[in-house]
């Protein structure tokens, strides 16, 4: 078992993070136009305690380097990475490719998926509306991926619930929670979370670097850029909702839509979700106390052989990085540019998601120069700061009580 140190607090570049109960408490102002202040209603938060974390970490309960298929259990284990934008996930795809090519598991990776019906995948039916990005059956030694040529034969050239049943272990990419449900699969969720100025930044940016939004390449510009989206938005009463398209399930999603719900009720669904789903969750800023977590939950008790124990050991050692080190510890972050090997470099906290020199922190950090702005996009931001101040709670709780195990091994 790898000791490590006491989770630390985020580093100063990151946005203090608001106490919830203060953000239920916080008094409307008369003006329901105004930029700052709606009437929305929040309701009360849910209850998350030990034993439900004690629960997410559980191991899972498969043998690494099984090369029997354990496909013929419907209710085996199954895990699901739910991949929010802009979270570290290319890494953590890349993590899990690796941990299923040791542990002998097969993985299957989709893109634009979160649209999804929820009749279709209640169905037998190929889910027409998702892209499969790549599968890796580490039992069978395949690997396919959508750059194929088209005259290539592929063994899973789409999917659908039955195919995932019958073939896989673990499901990563950009879906929404509950997405297996209607199979008797037993799920084990992965959610990975980062604070939502952060991310709303690094995602402006992306976008950027991507569809060619504006040509401006400074940082002032930039961040004008941002502030007047941001304003436009408000202006129309708007708030970001980004990280629903995740945390909702698609049956929530078509209701939502359906009774044009409030983002606060949104929110109030999404927190729902995360108690009854439960899931691992990691968060960007705390990135190696977060693989701190996956590890104790997918390390397994048995594997088949020494050799392959030490090998998944090592990789997640790469991945951790050195715990005895504290300067290296919660705001270690990863590379999310696409490379090849089975171990990629885990960087020092840098965003990557950026123009030229143009970084989501150093934008972050010209946004708060104005007082007037941060006080607006805080509203803008505030029911998805809701969902990860909760995550965050979840978080903490999870590391604690692996540190609690950790201990009692230990003596």
């Amino acid at each position: 078992m790898i000791s490590a140190t006491p989770m630390q607090q985020l580093n100063d570049d990151t946005p203090i993070i608001q106490s919830i109960d203060k953000l239920i408490q916080k008094k409307k102002q008369p003006n329901s136009r105004s930029l700052i202040h709606n009437k929305q209603p929040i309701s009360s938060l849910p209850k998350y305690d030990k034993s439900m974390a004690a629960t997410a970490i559980r191991k899972v309960d498969w043998i690494c380097g099984d090369e029997e298929p354990m496909t013929s259990n419907p209710n085996r284990p199954f895990i699901v990475f739910v991949h929010i934008y802009k979270t570290a996930g290319s890494t953590l795809r890349e993590f899990f490719a690796n941990y299923a090519n040791l542990c002998s598991k097969a993985l299957m990776l989709l893109v634009g998926c979160t649209g999804v019906k929820s009749h279709v995948l209640k169905s037998t039916n190929n889910w027409d509306s998702c892209r499969l990005k790549y599968t890796i059956d580490g039992r069978e030694h395949i690997q396919e991926h959508d750059e194929m040529g088209k005259d290539e034969d592929r063994v899973y050239p789409t999917v659908n619930s039955t195919i995932i049943q019958s073939n896989f272990d673990i499901l990563t990419g950009h879906y929404r929670i509950g997405l297996l449900d209607s199979t008797p699969l037993n799920t084990k969720h992965v959610v990975f979370f980062r604070q939502p100025l952060e991310r709303y930044v690094s995602s402006i940016l992306y976008r950027a670097k991507e569809q060619s939004l504006h040509k401006k390449e400074t940082i002032e510009d930039t961040a004008q850029f941002i502030k007047d989206r941001v304003y436009d938005s408000r202006k129309r009463g708007d708030y970001q909702e980004s990280v629903f398209k995740y945390i909702l399930t698609p049956t929530q999603a078509e209701e939502t839509r359906k009774k044009k719900s409030s983002t606060a009720e949104k929110a109030t669904i999404a927190l729902d979700n995360l108690i009854h789903y439960n899931p691992i969750v990691g968060f960007t800023e705390t990135f190696q106390d977060s693989m701190l977590i996956l590890e104790q939950a997918l390390l397994p008790n048995e594997f088949s052989s020494d050799e392959r124990e030490e090998l998944v050991e090592e990789m997640f050692d790469t991945y951790v990085g050195d715990v005895s080190d504290n300067t290296a510890n919660t705001t270690a972050s990863v590379n999310e540019e696409e490379g090849e090997g089975m171990f990629k470099h885990i960087d020092t906290f840098k965003n990557l998601s950026q123009m030229g020199s143009i970084s989501t922190s150093s934008i972050v950090a010209e946004l708060k120069k104005d007082d007037k702005f941060m006080s607006v996009i805080t509203e803008f931001l505030k029911y998805e700061q809701m969902v990860a101040d909760f995550a965050l709670k979840m978080h903490r709780l999870q590391y604690d009580m692996l540190m609690m195990q950790s201990n009692e091994e230990d003596r």
